[in-house]
């Protein structure tokens, strides 16, 4: 809004959300037109409420990612410490201890890694 909005005598307030663009289409797009001829993924990530694995394996299908990290919430928000599962293209799954963030990192780029090389 321009200017702030007055309460009034309204008991409800209707909040029209935006969509985001699709940042990892938008990426998949340019590995696709690169002609660099440098290997490189695309991973994305999955903060899933349930049926972790499922809706994984669905997003990384339909965005036709490399590698997708599914992340169970709310334990992977607001804690030092994350849980993960990676999933590459072709099924396989790589179930990942609790780790802090920064070594969950670390394990996700030598994954990437190792698959690159």
């Amino acid at each position: 809004a321009e200017q702030k909005i007055k309460k009034g005598k309204a008991e409800t307030l209707t909040v029209e959300l935006v969509r985001n663009p699709d940042i990892l289409a938008d990426v998949k797009s340019e590995k696709q037109k690169a002609k660099s001829g440098k290997p490189f993924m695309v991973v994305g990530f999955a903060a899933e409420t349930n049926d972790l694995l499922a809706n994984a394996r669905a997003k990384l299908d339909a965005k036709n990612l490399d590698l997708i990290v599914a992340n169970p919430v709310p334990s992977s928000f607001a804690s030092e410490m994350d849980q993960a599962t990676l999933i590459a293209r072709g099924g396989a799954v790589t179930e990942l201890p609790p780790l802090l963030k920064e070594d969950l990192a670390e394990k996700i780029l030598d994954f990437v890694a190792e698959k690159l090389n």
